[in-house]
């Protein structure tokens, strides 16, 4: 069983300044090491070089150049500009061993009170909370995307009404769906404070 905050822990080099490394194990297989795993790793590297507790993420952008090898990651963080509440990071992220670009990311850190990009003009969508009992399991059937390793890590609760999630998968005309889903380790700091990069997974 994989555990988010321990394999994307971000180890500094101590010989460049700005580079990190952390390692996704197979635990974190979709194919390749799912896109999720590998841009919260990225982002926690970001946030390892922004270092103010008081700032986190506001937004993040990824592009997704290339699959990415379960195994080592290296990932080569900027600061681009720190102001005195924001600061925009970059970031790229590279398998060990492989000469091609995996992701680009450019990022904002900032405080949650003084954001004013997310969020704004969004409605919520009406669904039951997390915890009700009206709530149906997730997918448990064994397709070639369920059967994966990454899949594992997850616990999927279904709202009822709305469309299984894959439905597009099964020639089915409607793809919205509505899930609550969380990693079942992982997710909080020790001081159980919840870790952002957690939503890119």
């Amino acid at each position: 069983m994989g555990d988010f905050l321990t394999d994307t822990m971000p180890v500094a080099d101590p010989t460049i300044a700005g580079r990190y490394s952390s390692r996704l194990g197979d635990d974190w297989k979709a194919f390749y090491a799912f896109g999720g795993a590998t841009m919260g790793a990225a982002v926690r590297a970001m946030d390892a070089r922004v270092g103010d507790p008081q700032l986190g993420p506001l937004s993040v952008h990824a592009q997704f150049l290339s699959p990415v090898a379960c195994g080592g990651l290296t990932i080569d963080t900027e600061v681009v500009r720190a102001g005195r509440s924001v600061q925009q990071v970059a970031a790229t992220l590279r398998a060990d061993n492989a000469d091609e670009l995996a992701l680009r990311l450019q990022g904002t850190w900032g405080r949650a009170e003084d954001d004013v990009v997310t969020g704004l003009g969004v409605t919520p969508i009406d669904v039951p909370g997390p915890e009700d009992e009206s709530l149906l399991p997730g997918r448990s059937d064994d397709t070639r995307f369920s059967a994966l390793p990454v899949h594992v890590q997850f616990e999927e609760r279904r709202c009822p009404g709305w469309a299984e999630p894959g439905a597009f998968f099964h020639d089915e005309l409607t793809g919205e769906s509505a899930v609550w889903t969380r990693l079942l380790h992982g997710h909080r700091s020790g001081d159980g404070t919840f870790v952002p990069a957690v939503i890119a997974v």
